[in-house]
Formats: C-alpha cells, structure tokens, sequence
C-alpha cells in the first residue's frame, strides 16, 4: 500500500503543465474582464451616438424583456450587468478550456481575436436573433461596432494564460501545505 501511495504521488507531478490548475477561475475571471471591457467599448461608442451611456446594457436586458427594456427601469441595466457577467465568464471559461497551459502571449493574443470573431459570428448569426432579438435589431445598426467590440472581448482574453499561472500557484501552493499536514498528521 505504501509503494502505490509513493509512486501515485511522483505520476502527479511528472508533468504539471498538463493539470488544468487554475483554468476555471483564470477562465471565468477573464472572461468577465473581457465582457466589461466591451461594455465600456459599447457605453462610450452610445453616448457618442448621442444615445443613454447605458443603453447597451437595456440591450442585454431584452434578453428578459423584449423591447420593453428600452424603457425600462434601474432594474433593467443591473439585470443586463449580471446577464454579460455571467455568458462573457462562460465564455471565457470556454476560451480558458480550449487554450493551451503554456500558451504564449502572442498565440493567446491571436487565439483571442479569432474567437472573439467566432464569438461574433455565433452571436449574430445564431443566438441573438432568437434569444434577444431587441439588442439584435440595435447591434444590425452599429454592425462595425459590434464586430470590434468582439474583436476587443477575444484580445482582453490573451489574458488567461497568465490568470491562470497566477491561481496554479495559489492553488498549488494550497496544494503542497495540505500534503504536508497530512504528513506530519500521519507521522
């Protein structure tokens, strides 16, 4: 029993560039950074417009809404805040599960902008005109916009390689002093 136990823990560290430590919180973290970013893109390019600084968020808000979220309360752009948190830190995650460990930052970079195009593409063509065909109709107006706001959430992304550098260390940190309690426990 001994023996296993010794060689289970060596075949656990041969290689932990292959461990997934730190892609769930590096993933959803920079995902969230990334939706903000884009949402500042967006407020700054409505007000500009000459439009409410918040009226992208009333756009997120037809998701539960319809049309009545452009007019509708405080409520409405909060609702819409959570709403981007929540599918810009899916897709991150998604972005963090699909990208290498040990990505470079200039691989990162470019994996970004090219899912940020594909996260254009499956928005457009596939999710917004029937799940929230309100900010559908708004972004088929401002298409250039819309295009490199998603062009800017994939390039916010290069960021997760090292996000999630950053909490392998915390987690494997956390990691080897649980190791030694269990050891100095078991002696």
């Amino acid at each position: 029993m001994e023996d296993r136990e010794r060689t289970h823990i060596p075949r656990a560290q041969v290689n932990p560039s292959l461990r997934p430590r730190g892609a769930v919180p590096a993933g959803i973290l920079a995902g969230v950074i990334a939706g903000t970013v884009m949402l500042l893109i967006a407020c700054l390019v409505s007000s500009a417009h000459g439009m409410h600084f918040f009226a992208p968020l009333h756009y997120v808000g037809g998701l539960l809404w319809g049309v009545d979220a452009l007019v509708g309360s405080t409520v409405v752009p909060i609702v819409g805040l959570l709403v981007l948190w929540i599918v810009s830190g899916l897709l991150g995650l998604l972005f963090s599960a699909l990208t290498p460990p040990r990505a470079s930052s200039e691989g990162a970079f470019t994996a970004g902008i090219l899912y940020g195009i594909g996260v254009w593409a499956f928005m457009t063509y596939l999710i917004l005109p029937w799940a929230d065909p309100t900010m559908y109709d708004r972004m088929a107006l401002e298409p250039g916009w819309w295009f490199a706001e998603n062009v800017v959430f994939g390039a916010v992304l290069a960021t997760t390689p090292a996000l999630r550098a950053f909490f392998a260390r915390r987690e494997g940190g956390a990691i080897i002093q649980d190791r030694e309690r269990h050891i100095r426990r078991a002696a």
